[in-house]
């Protein structure tokens, strides 16, 4: 199916590498303008040097800033106030189980990335219900999601239905790519020794996963950045199913 995004603009969270480079990258192959978006300057810049290899100079712009932090939330969107297709890329990796994790840290995690990316859909609804027309797409694999089981995942279920239900019977589409594991760098990092070689999970790894159950994951394999940029492309595309506008995807 040939998709074309001229006229569109995404911003896509966490986009310097990973998965949400990937997503950008075939945003852009698709025509949309694209804005990448990384907490450092450094990152950024290269990726949005990167895009440019393969889509029209002025269709690639940075925004520096961690928009998992209200202040550059905000000043984020005050720079660019509409967007037609929001990317939420959540960028967040960790295999430990919720019962080992400090207080601190989950709720700095949740807040921040949870609670934050949800606030930065509803930060561009409303122009999006002007022009009757949107895409908000959250992207969190299960590596994202274990660090607390069904915690998040319900999370992101409840936002996703909410804001179906603030947008019935418009031209925006919501949804959200669950994965069971995407293959990111942190990930990577996990699954190969400190000279990038290939390692082998452990027996006590391999028992922690299973409880989690994140074991069925490792058996069938990982979502690939590709397999998840295409999702991406599909669901912000202009022929996306309506039956596809309205649920968590695996």
């Amino acid at each position: 199916m040939q998709i074309n995004l001229s006229g569109k603009t995404a911003l896509v969270t966490c986009s310097t590498s990973g998965t949400g480079y990937a997503a950008a990258a075939m945003l852009a192959r698709a025509g949309a303008a694209i804005i990448v978006n990384g907490a450092s300057r450094h990152v950024v810049y290269r990726a949005v040097a990167c895009l440019q290899g393969e889509a029209e100079k002025e269709r690639v712009r940075g925004a520096i800033g961690d928009v998992w932090k209200q202040e550059w939330r905000e000043a984020l969107v005050k720079a660019w106030p509409t967007v037609d297709i929001l990317v939420n890329n959540i960028g967040l990796y960790d295999l430990t189980g919720l019962a080992s994790i400090h207080g601190d840290r989950w709720e700095q995690d949740f807040r921040n990335r949870v609670g934050q990316a949800v606030c930065l859909a509803r930060d561009y609804l409303p122009a999006m219900k002007k022009a009757n027309w949107g895409r908000v797409i959250f992207i969190a694999s299960e590596s994202a999601r274990d660090m607390s089981g069904e915690v998040i995942r319900n999370v992101f279920d409840e936002a996703v239905r909410e804001l179906c239900g603030e947008t019935a019977g418009t031209g925006i589409g919501v949804n959200a790519i669950m994965p069971d594991l995407g293959l990111a760098r942190g990930l990577m990092g996990f699954l190969t020794d400190e000279n990038q070689r290939p390692r082998l999970i452990n027996d006590e790894e391999r028992a922690a996963a299973a409880l989690r159950g994140t074991m069925g994951s490792f058996r069938r394999g990982f979502a690939t950045r590709q397999e998840l940029a295409e999702a991406v492309v599909c669901l912000a595309s202009e022929p996306a199913p309506r039956a596809l506008r309205a649920e968590r995807i695996r």
